[in-house]
C-alpha cells in the first residue's frame, strides 16, 4: 500500500508503477517481467481489480497489489466510501485492506502524515511493516522542531548528489 501526499506526487507515482514508462519502478527486474505487479490506485479500487483469489497471497498465485493512494481519499468523501459496505469486499474496501495478513505500508514524504486524521487512518489499517520515506524527518509543533524518532536510516541530500541520484541544485 503506497500512500502518496498531494496529487501530484500521487500523479508521478501512478506512472512511475505502471510497466513500459520511462521511470517505472520494476524495471530490470525479472521476477516482476513473467508476473506484473497489479496497481490499484484510488480511481479504480472499488472495481474489484486485485482482490486475491484463494490460491493466492504475496508470493503465492496471485500477482503482486500494490494500492496507491492519495492521502486525501482517507479523511474526505472519498475515505467515506471506502468504509462503506460493499458486497464485493464482503465488508468494506479499508477493512479488506486492513484484514490482509502481509500489508505492507509505504509512506511517501512521511511528515505529511503526521496530522492526527492521517495517522490515525494510517494506524488502523493495522499493517505488518510501515516505512516512511521522507527527505524531512522532522515535524513542526509551534515553533518547536520536532525530529522523528523512528528514523533506521539518513541518506542524505549530499550523499545522493554525490552517488548521482540527484541533480546538483542550481539557482536560476
Amino acid at each position: 500500500f503506497v500512500v502518496a501526499p498531494n496529487l501530484t506526487i500521487y500523479e508521478k507515482l501512478r506512472r512511475d508503477f505502471t510497466p513500459n514508462t520511462p521511470k517505472y519502478v520494476f524495471d530490470g527486474l525479472p521476477d516482476f517481467a513473467v508476473n506484473t505487479p497489479e496497481l490499484i490506485t484510488g480511481d479504480d479500487w472499488e472495481t474489484g481489480r486485485g482482490l486475491r483469489g484463494a490460491g493466492g497471497g504475496l508470493w503465492g498465485q496471485d500477482a503482486i497489489h500494490i494500492n496507491l493512494f492519495n492521502i486525501a481519499k482517507f479523511d474526505t468523501q472519498d475515505g467515506a466510501r471506502m468504509r462503506a459496505r460493499n458486497e464485493m469486499f464482503e465488508s468494506d474496501y479499508f477493512s479488506y485492506l486492513a484484514a490482509l495478513p502481509d500489508l505492507v505500508v509505504l509512506m511517501d514524504e512521511s511528515h505529511r502524515y503526521r496530522a492526527k486524521a492521517a495517522a490515525t487512518a494510517l494506524n488502523e489499517l493495522s499493517p505488518l511493516i510501515g516505512i516512511e520515506l521522507t527527505a524531512t524527518p522532522q515535524t513542526q509543533q509551534g515553533t518547536r522542531v520536532v525530529p522523528f524518532t523512528n528514523v533506521v536510516y539518513r541518506y542524505n541530500l549530499a550523499a545522493a548528489i554525490r552517488d548521482g541520484f540527484v541533480k546538483k541544485p542550481a539557482v536560476a
